[in-house]
């Protein structure tokens, strides 16, 4: 057993003192050696979606220290069509396949965790152009915790459309 740790801490030490020939000779480049990723400007429907899921359990506080409790959420939808409702309807049916949370519950005396609030707006600047804002607040809609944007070309986002 004794033979088996100095082997391993010797090899181990080898392989250290070897990764500093790998560097090639002379100063490090100017600048950045990689570039960042700024991402799509402009997401299809499903892409958004994605993006939203991946921003919202990333980067949303309660729900990343929510531990074993899945809180419960109120939804507040509001878009210019109909169809876009859809949008955070994905998001909510991602995370509760996540057991992030709990959605709204059928009695209307329970008292909900945080509210995800939503709303899709067509740019007034360009009709194939929507505008998904998607926001968690706390139950009284006074703070909030967590938002994020996405930017909808409905000219790349037909061929995406799910079919129900």
């Amino acid at each position: 057993m004794k033979i088996r740790k100095v082997l391993l801490l010797t090899m181990f030490a080898a392989l250290c003192l070897c990764g500093c020939e790998t560097l090639p000779p002379g100063d490090p480049p100017k600048g950045p050696i990689v570039k960042p990723h700024s991402g799509p400007k402009y997401f299809n429907r499903k892409k958004a979606a994605n993006y939203m899921i991946t921003s919202i359990t990333t980067s949303c506080d309660p729900l990343i220290s929510a531990g074993g409790y899945m809180p419960r959420i109120a939804k507040r939808f509001k878009a210019d069509i109909a169809e876009d409702k859809q949008l955070p309807e994905e998001v909510v049916k991602s995370l509760l396949r996540m057991k992030m949370i709990r959605s709204q519950s059928l009695f209307f005396n329970v008292k909900n965790d945080y509210i995800l609030e939503s709303t899709v707006k067509v740019s007034r600047d360009n009709a194939h152009l929507k505008i998904w804002t998607l926001r968690f607040l706390s139950p009284d809609g006074k703070k909030l915790y967590w938002q994020d944007k996405a930017l909808i070309d409905e000219r790349i986002s037909g061929k995406d459309r799910q079919a129900k």
